[in-house]
């Protein structure tokens, strides 16, 4: 912190630029504030720390003087981008809590063709610009 000299001329100082209070300056430091008077400043310094913060989590950062030596790291999971082969069971990507860095994807199925499809059933399908219906025609029965 700076020190500084303040000339008097005669009785009075022009203190009108003097906006430092207490919370300002460091604890048990005098100086003088607005108005001319004497004051002790009452800041804490406060310790450099490292902390690690949780995914979404935050750091209250406490007042008082800080030296700037202080470190804040989140860790996030990563995990590749992933292809998903429909099946008739369910299927779950463990994603939560992780950084994506690539797309997960659910790749087309192959056999969804009119002749597997009960006879005027509609499907929609999106093909990567819109959707296009398709028409089942198949006509067996089991």
């Amino acid at each position: 912190m700076a020190e500084g000299i303040i000339l008097r001329h005669g009785n009075a100082i022009d203190d009108s630029e003097l906006t430092a209070t207490p919370p300002m300056v460091r604890n048990n430091k005098r100086f003088i504030g607005f108005g001319g008077e004497e004051q002790i400043g009452t800041a804490d310094e406060i310790q450099a720390e490292s902390r690690t913060l949780p995914i979404g989590g935050s750091l209250p950062i406490k007042a008082g003087i800080h030296d700037g030596a202080g470190t804040v790291v989140q860790n996030v999971p990563t995990m590749d981008g992933v292809t998903i082969y429909p099946t008739a069971n369910a299927q779950t990507v463990e994603v939560g809590g992780k950084y994506m860095k690539g797309d997960v994807e659910t790749a087309p199925l192959t056999n969804l063709l009119p002749q597997y499809i009960k006879k005027n059933v509609i499907i929609r399908v999106w093909n990567g610009a819109n959707f296009e219906e398709i028409k089942g025609t198949y006509e067996g029965y089991h």
